[in-house]
């Protein structure tokens, strides 16, 4: 499980909510990138760059022996980013990163200082228990950035109040 990545929606362990920002997606592309070419990112090479297609790939340098791949592409139409974090397959990926790739992706969202993430809240981050989030089922009560919390707000029951409305039609 050396991956966190958005189009991996069936496996919570490797699921990532997208990106979402509010600028032009030239200028999310612009910041993207500059999150790899500041000085502590000395670690990382830029593999492709494609401001037409608003594509990027990124190779980080995880410890002696492994590398990760990191792939992410801009969606204007939806104000997205989708993203990739994987062991490059010459790293030998049968032992666990522990959390590397995920952390390292809330890392650089973080650091962005411009990103959020699609259908989450300051506080969380991921469906599997990030940081805030109460595991899967979004902690106690059932709210917040987890399978429980997304379902409530999806059909407009998150806070509790105005459910009766609905029951009563």
């Amino acid at each position: 499980n050396n991956c966190v990545s958005t189009f991996n929606i069936k496996n919570l362990d490797t699921y990532s909510p997208p990106w979402t920002y509010e600028t032009t997606p030239q200028e999310a592309y612009a910041r993207l990138k500059g999150l790899f070419l500041t000085s502590d990112m000395n670690d990382a090479t830029i593999l492709t760059s494609d401001e037409t297609s608003l594509y990027l790939k990124v190779q980080v340098q995880r410890n002696a022996f492994s590398n990760d791949v990191l792939e992410f592409q801009i969606k204007p139409a939806d104000s997205v980013i989708l993203f990739k974090s994987a062991e490059n397959g010459s790293g030998g990926g049968s032992m666990s990163d522990f959390g590397a790739n995920r952390k390292r992706m809330e890392d650089l969202r973080v650091k962005s200082g411009v990103f959020g993430t699609m259908g989450g809240s300051a506080g969380t981050f991921d469906y599997g228990g990030g940081r805030g989030a109460g595991g899967v089922f979004g902690g106690s009560g059932g709210g917040g950035n987890g399978f429980v919390g997304q379902l409530k707000a999806f059909y407009g029951l998150q806070s509790g109040e105005g459910f009766q409305d609905v029951f009563e039609e």
